[in-house]
């Protein structure tokens, strides 16, 4: 039977898995990595593990929703001023959005092959669910920022939803493209993001 943490113990303990588990799934994959390699990476026992975390696909959804945290933070912040047009806005703002996807290293990691379908099937339906739906309430309330910010006058989230899914498919198949056509996909999708939003409004 695993050890009884104490609430500070189990902190420090799931920040450094957390930490190894980064590492270790970028160096070595998400189906190539062991949960006793994460183990003794983290020193802890590997019955310890699942004090923490059901299985190491839960702990990468963990670290996926880390980063997602920041991303929705960041997404946020770059509405907080509207000193600019909206049209020149929104479109920078797809920028900043194409910069994260293709910075993001569980993005990449996802990307390689056969990752994404491995971690589909191998997390439960709720968990990816819940994920889903945490996703959508925040596009949500995305929008309606957009509106309180006298961005535009209404937005579509499922239709920002759409475009935001294009962009993560499109870096997933990124090895597949040459530069010229991966540049030319992204030159059409930021026009179509700017356009849902501005042209709808006009």
């Amino acid at each position: 039977m695993p050890k009884a943490f104490s609430e500070i113990e189990r902190n420090r303990i799931e920040k450094r898995l957390l930490e190894v588990a980064i590492e270790a799934f970028g160096t070595q994959g998400l189906r190539a990595t062991r949960i006793a390699d994460l183990c003794q990476r983290a020193g802890i026992a590997k019955g310890s593990f699942y004090a923490f975390y059901p299985s190491k696909e839960a702990l990468f959804l963990a670290l996926v929703e880390r980063q997602d945290k920041k991303h929705k933070r960041d997404m946020l912040a770059y509405f907080v001023e509207g000193d600019r047009d909206p049209e020149a806005r929104l479109a920078s703002f797809f920028d900043l959005l194409v910069d994260k996807v293709e910075t993001d290293p569980l993005l990449k990691l996802l990307g390689t092959h056969g990752e994404m379908e491995y971690l589909m099937r191998a997390l439960p339906e709720d968990a990816v669910a819940a994920h889903q739906e945490a996703d959508a309430a925040f596009l949500r309330r995305f929008c309606d920022i957009l509106v309180e910010k006298g961005f535009v006058a209404s937005a579509d989230p499922e239709a920002l939803d759409a475009i935001l899914m294009m962009l993560v498919c499109l870096r997933l198949q990124r090895p597949m493209l040459t530069d010229l056509q991966y540049g030319a996909a992204v030159d059409l999708l930021r026009d179509n993001f700017v356009s849902r939003l501005i042209g709808a409004n006009r």
